[in-house]
């Protein structure tokens, strides 16, 4: 769904169509505000990719990430480090420029170690935050929301719960709140099932097994 059509939903499941007491503008800040919260749960993926400069060791992190997951430099990860670490390698060579295998976060920096000495690809791998919906062209030319399709309909309720309350309809408020309650879970299951990765959960009957965990067979 693009925000618009979410707009649309929205006026039809509460018969506000055409309703003034509910501006277009406002229920695009409840859509944001409801991508928002669902995005505290880590369900926005996102990858950005930026050229490195010669001889430059800090770039800006991605303005939408929430936080940075991996980054990767030409093609191959780098490990986080300490100040500590970071001081040891510098002390050990004065020159410090080469292949950067290393990276630390100051502020809305990431700085790399050894400093880049060639213009390559550096790659962040981020959970963000959504961008902030406006009723300008933009979304007059159908943007995507940032949160993935399977909660759409979700952001529909929370849209509802947030019109409930400006109209003081307490009755569908409680039921928009206990539908979004299950939305913001079943995020939390996503994000769990994410990070699993081509894992599978496997509930072994020892019976079947070789060997116990005692080693008996």
């Amino acid at each position: 769904m693009t925000p618009t059509q979410v707009v649309s939903a929205v006026r039809e499941r509460y018969n506000a169509v055409g309703d003034s007491f509910f501006a277009d503008a406002e229920i695009y800040d409840y859509i944001y505000n409801g991508e928002l919260e669902l995005a505290h749960e880590k369900i926005i993926q996102n990858t950005y990719s930026t050229a490195t400069v010669t001889s430059t060791s800090n770039y800006t992190i991605p303005t939408l990430a929430m936080s940075v997951q991996r980054i990767e430099y030409n093609g191959k990860k780098l490990r986080k480090s300490s100040y500590r670490e970071v001081d040891a390698l510098t002390l050990q060579n004065t020159a410090n420029e080469g292949n950067s295998a290393y990276y630390k976060v100051w502020g809305d920096q990431v700085y790399l170690t050894p400093i880049p000495d060639a213009a390559n690809t550096l790659k962040f791998y981020t959970y963000d935050f959504p961008d902030v919906l406006s009723s300008g062209a933009v979304l007059a030319s159908g943007a995507a929301l940032a949160t993935p399709a399977q909660f759409h309909m979700d952001l529909v309720n929370f849209c509802l719960k947030m019109m409930a309350i400006k109209d003081e309809n307490p009755v569908e408020q409680n039921l928009r709140q206990g539908l979004w309650n299950e939305s913001k879970r079943r995020a939390r299951h996503y994000h769990a099932m994410n990070k699993r990765a081509d894992g599978f959960a496997v509930v072994q009957d020892e019976e079947s097994l070789d060997e116990t965990a005692l080693g008996i067979r």
